[in-house]
């Protein structure tokens, strides 16, 4: 079994959850079995800290 991760430097907008779709597809093509999980919820401390001095309030 491989376990491949797709981590990225900006939190969105880098390409990781299209990478990761034309990577499983692809794999299939060639007859993997594949399964896949997407992390509920992650930070960067660098994001976190800003955040916290500028007072931002996470979009909803």
């Amino acid at each position: 079994m491989t376990s491949v991760l797709i981590v990225g430097v900006l939190p969105y907008d880098s390409g990781k959850t299209t990478l990761a779709i034309k990577l499983v597809r692809e794999a299939i093509e060639e007859g993997f079995d594949v399964g896949v999980s997407k992390p509920v919820g992650g930070f960067n401390g660098w994001y976190l800290r800003v955040s916290i001095e500028l007072n931002l309030k996470a979009p909803s």
